[in-house]
């Protein structure tokens, strides 16, 4: 009965062996994005999360009292992130590994948004444990926004924004030859080139993969003429600001820490940062495992042999 048991024992350990000798290479996180267009699709996912796109806003620096006391010194161009609308991502953590090996991702996300503020990686491994467990038992369509035929930004239509997804969607072919797209009000926005590990989003990853999706980054240089009264003369003031954009046509990846998390800047792109003790066993940590348990079962063959034999 003893010797049944050890020979069911070695079996287990030898079937279990081979693919945790493999897993002593290193070990990443593992996520399958999705993307998200219907209750259907949404279901067994881990968290989603919108793409991000921006919005421009140019305002005052500090309120006034009329609409025609602040030069252009006064005003400021933000870019803020803005959901996307078109493209929700599912986002699903893989375990792999006969079920030793799993990934554990947490998302923060921005206020009232379904927009990642920071993302959180972690592997779970229990590679050791098992190897120990099996040797002691010897495991859309956007709509098209009308443009103004204003030649210049009236003070009282500030605070004025957009969102740029809507004018970049529209008139793509213009946006990325680097014509100034004319937005409202006599304000236009000039793209500048993609960043070089730039993907179309039609390029979306199917299969499982170590990295964090976001929408891809791109200079955005915004122009306008402003129109004010000073000392009861009516004069124009150019103003010109370089921003940070999200484009949601393209994605750009980053590979997640094995422990630690990802932080979305607060007008495009994204920050890494890694924690040093990851928790993820070593190569020797699971060859000493497994040299362990072998001696183990070893033992338990020599001593058997040398006990009387039961009936």
């Amino acid at each position: 009965m003893r010797m049944e048991f050890l020979t069911l024992s070695i079996r287990s350990f030898v079937l279990v062996l081979p693919p945790l000798v493999i897993m002593g290479c290193a070990t990443r996180p593992s996520v399958t994005y999705t993307k998200i267009q219907n209750s259907a699709n949404a279901s067994g996912v881990t968290d989603s999360y919108f793409l991000q796109t921006s919005t421009i806003t140019i305002d005052r620096t500090v309120p006034s009292k009329t609409n025609t006391d602040a030069s252009a010194a006064d005003i400021q161009i933000t870019s803020t992130p803005t959901e996307y609308p078109s493209f929700k991502v599912g986002i699903t953590s893989n375990t792999e590994w006969l079920g030793t090996v799993s990934t554990v991702i947490n998302i923060s996300k921005i206020d009232n948004t379904a927009l990642v503020k920071d993302i959180g990686s972690e592997i779970n491994d229990k590679r050791v444990d098992t190897i120990k467990t099996v040797g002691s038992i010897i495991t859309t369509v956007l709509p098209f926004v009308g443009f103004s035929n204003a030649t210049a930004l009236d003070p009282s239509k500030l605070p004025w924004t957009t969102k740029t997804y809507t004018q970049i969607d529209a008139n793509a072919g213009a946006a990325d030859s680097g014509q100034p797209l004319q937005l409202a009000d006599g304000v236009s926005m000039t793209l500048g080139p993609l960043p070089p590990d730039a993907l179309a989003i039609e390029k979306f990853p199917s299969k499982a993969t170590d990295s964090f999706l976001y929408a891809a980054c791109r200079d955005a240089t915004i122009e306008f003429t402003y129109e004010t009264v000073l000392d009861g003369k009516k004069i124009s003031q150019k103003h010109t600001k370089t921003l940070k954009i999200a484009d949601p046509r393209f994605f750009e990846m980053v590979a997640f820490p094995v422990k630690g998390k990802i932080t979305t800047h607060s007008e495009c792109g994204v920050s890494v940062t890694t924690e040093k003790d990851s928790g993820v066993s070593t190569g020797a940590d699971i060859a000493n495992a497994l040299a362990a348990q072998g001696k183990a079962i070893k033992d338990a063959i020599d001593s058997s042999k040398k006990a009387p034999a039961t009936k």
